[in-house]
């Protein structure tokens, strides 16, 4: 059954109108003319626009945590500032957020995945492993789940268990 999206002559589906990404990633839909035929930023365009963008989440952080102040039972918002925070490679604070988000009683599969992977970039490597066990229990279809089980148990040296995550991997 096609699906009811409007459709090109040739049966493609029809892409038209404005797409752009501009405003959430900076980088927009057509090459700006000022960069001509080169392929690459330069070294200090690539900073500034790292710097801008550290900025911008500096900024969301700040109006998140306002927010917050006036509503500490908002889950959405301590999932952003969860993930403005991984932004910011301010992981510690990620995990505590991630943990807040948890508090609400949903165990959300992109929030156990994200704090799992938060873990591993501060060196909790026992912890992430047990979170990524969960999160293969309460959503088994979930193949990263097994995956990062893999690389984890063989970084932590216990192969047995990473090898039997492989074989669990490809049931």
């Amino acid at each position: 059954e096609r699906s009811s999206l409007p459709r090109t002559p040739w049966g493609s589906a029809d892409l038209q109108g404005t797409w752009t990404s501009e405003g959430e990633l900076g980088v927009p839909f057509e090459r700006p003319a000022q960069f001509g035929e080169r392929q690459y930023l330069t070294d200090q365009e690539y900073a500034d626009r790292l710097r801008q963008s550290q900025v911008r989440d500096q900024e969301a952080l700040a109006e998140i945590e306002q927010a917050l102040e006036i509503n500490p039972h908002h889950k959405n918002w301590w999932s952003t500032k969860a993930y403005v925070l991984d932004q910011l490679e301010r992981f510690e604070e990620a995990i505590a957020a991630h943990e807040k988000v948890l508090e609400f009683g949903e165990l959300d599969r992109d929030t156990l995945a994200t704090l799992a992977l938060d873990c591993v970039k501060v060196g909790e490597l026992i912890r992430a492993v047990e979170i990524f066990e969960d999160l293969a229990v309460e959503h088994a279809d979930y193949e990263p789940a097994y995956c990062h089980r893999i690389m984890l148990y063989a970084q932590l040296g216990d192969h047995d268990r990473a090898e039997e995550m492989f074989y669990l991997a490809q049931q």
